[in-house]
């Protein structure tokens, strides 16, 4: 029987379930009530979705041998899929009881959430955090993630009930984070513009220069400006308040000490995500990716060798192939799961080549990946050609999710069903900052003036509406309250990529954009008299400035992002109705 079994390993691996099943029942009327059989048949029709039978099966499983306590633990999530939370408990509680091996505190806390018992939410978490306990970290990012799913549904009165109790009891000095991130809900909760609470997620875009000369990338990769240590310094003080920080460059591999900000961000228990082109992976970097548990995005637009030494040129696919090689190596030395990901551009120089994204899910699937996402190159000017990408891709797109869904490879697409020109955000060619003349300040100020009194006029009748519409809502975004964005000249910016906020950005000319900056050197004389501190966006003609901060404090409740709070809170602005990305990127971009 034991070839049997290794055999039904095997059709796991390759995601063949139902074939399993057949094997299975075919082996149970061989062996009757054999409990490894019950065992493996009722997680098999578990993992297809059949409860019932799932159900079934386990039963027989534990009647038999009554110590297999991972038989119980699926029979309760079957039981609890079928709503029958009652019986689901008793389970989950007899398995806490009687074996310390396997967590399920979690499992405990969705059910009496699912079921809107709080009361027992708050007793069975206040009992966890007092005891001696070692997984109150698990418990905590759990209870955080329900919190956010009520913020997210307008619960507000369940959010601050929770949070108040949970802070309560929590000491801040041992929960850094977790205290961080339960004050950051209850300040949404309260629909509060001015956060106590600090930056949970960061995107950090280290140095400008790159070691290739990518054909869609339009920045100055020659002038090499990189994080000052004063930044640096910057980051690492708030590191023990952030969940998730996001590395970028240019290429951030060749950022000097890259190393140190790697182990720093682990040794505070930081989710790391980083972007690069996976050339200069040298072996203490893969062994840093799969130690640290970082999710690690390469960009590979084509595995045909000469297409992709064109796309990106300088970049040899031999090198890029042994560094996936060398970090696999790693993975399967460490028995971790892949945490790989490729990002491929869909652009005018790849979109003609038959079968290119195909080939990339193949090569995904060779090499371990377990996601690719496909976005559209955001750079290109021609309508036509974009018409063109986007026909092409949408041929091959049922292709490419077939092949995902039989090869467990997750597809993410981010490229529009079909060719809007509000759906496609366009970012100046230089990516220089925005250099106002004196000319030009004066009739900014002049358009404030005008604003401002605008502003002053309906100024109750906006008041009454906000207060009418603050509760109501649901928050369409949740960026302004979680994340910021730090540039690699080390520059602080209360942005996102969202086209909702970046053009609303553009009509709220407010005085602060120009009066806040008297704090800074207005006036600062490179080939000429400027005013500095502003960064050009275009969409399509539409020019929009976004105000930059030397420290993460000052943005963090700058006017800026205070008014963009408001925006979100009374409904006014919708960010994720007006992004053409899936839902899964929206919420964590």
């Amino acid at each position: 029987m034991d070839r049997e079994l290794q055999r039904i390993q095997l059709l796991y691996k390759e995601n063949k379930i139902e074939d399993a099943i057949e094997l299975l029942i075919l082996l149970n009327n061989k062996y009757k009530n054999n409990a490894e059989l019950l065992f493996e048949l009722g997680k098999s029709y578990f993992i297809v979705g059949k409860m019932k039978e799932a159900v079934d099966n386990l039963l027989k499983s534990v009647v038999l041998i009554k110590t297999n306590y991972y038989a119980f633990e699926l029979l309760a999530k079957s039981y609890k899929v079928q709503q029958k939370y009652f019986k689901s408990l008793r389970l989950f509680y007899f398995i806490k009881k009687q074996c310390n091996n396997i967590n399920v505190d979690n499992e405990i806390i969705n059910i009496y959430l699912l079921k809107n018992r709080y009361d027992l939410t708050l007793k069975f978490i206040h009992k966890l955090l007092k005891d001696k306990y070692d997984k109150k970290n698990e418990v905590l990012s759990f209870f955080i993630s329900q919190i956010s799913s009520l913020n997210a549904n307008n619960e507000t009165k369940k959010v601050k009930k929770y949070c108040k109790q949970v802070l309560n009891i929590l000491k801040k000095d041992e929960n850094i984070k977790e205290y961080n991130s339960i004050l950051n809900e209850l300040e949404i909760s309260e629909r509060k513009t001015f956060l106590k609470s600090y930056p949970r997620r960061l995107t950090v875009s280290l140095i400008s220069s790159c070691n290739l000369r990518c054909k869609m990338c339009p920045y100055n990769k020659n002038r090499s400006v990189k994080l000052s240590q004063y930044q640096v310094n910057n980051i690492i003080n708030i590191m023990p308040y952030l969940e998730e920080i996001e590395w970028n460059g240019g290429e951030v591999f060749l950022y000097k000490n890259f190393d140190d900000l790697l182990e720093k961000a682990y040794m505070n228990k930081v989710k790391q995500y980083i972007t690069s082109n996976g050339i200069l992976i040298n072996d203490k970097f893969a062994r840093q990716v799969v130690e640290y548990d970082i999710d690690l995005t390469l960009s590979i637009d084509s595995v045909n060798k000469d297409l992709y030494e064109y796309i990106r040129e300088r970049a040899k696919f031999d090198i890029l192939c042994k560094n996936i090689e060398r970090i696999n190596f790693y993975y399967k030395k460490f028995n971790k799961k892949s945490k790989l990901t490729i990002n491929a551009v869909l652009s005018k120089w790849n979109y003609q080549q038959k079968n290119n994204f195909v080939d990339i899910l193949i090569f995904a699937k060779e090499n371990n990946f377990k996601e690719v996402r496909i976005s559209l190159d955001k750079y290109e000017r021609d309508k036509n050609i974009l018409k063109k990408m986007i026909n092409s891709f949408n041929e091959e797109f049922d292709k490419l999710k077939e092949y995902s869904v039989n090869n467990n490879i997750n597809l993410v697409r981010i490229v529009p069903d079909t060719f809007d020109e509000s759906s496609v955000f366009y970012e100046d060619n230089n990516m220089q900052l925005y250099k106002y003349k004196i000319f030009d300040f004066f009739k900014e100020f002049a358009s404030v003036i005008k604003f401002i009194f605008t502003s002053f006029v309906n100024k109750n009748k906006d008041n009454i509406e906000y207060e009418n519409r603050l509760y109501k809502n649901k928050l369409e975004c949740m960026l302004p309250f979680k994340k910021t964005i730090v540039s690699f000249k080390g520059e602080f910016k209360p942005e996102c990529v969202c086209i909702d906020f970046i053009s609303k950005l553009s009509e709220s000319k407010y005085i602060f954009f120009i009066f806040d900056l008297m704090k800074y050197k207005i006036f600062k004389y490179f080939d000429s008299l400027h005013l500095y501190y502003f960064e050009k966006y275009k969409r399509e003609k539409e020019y929009c400035i976004v105000p930059i901060y030397r420290n993460i404090d000052d943005v963090w409740n700058s006017k800026e992002l205070q008014y963009f709070r408001q925006q979100v809170y009374s409904n006014k602005l919708h960010c994720l109705k007006t992004c053409y990305l899936p839902v899964k990127v929206r919420q964590n971009i």
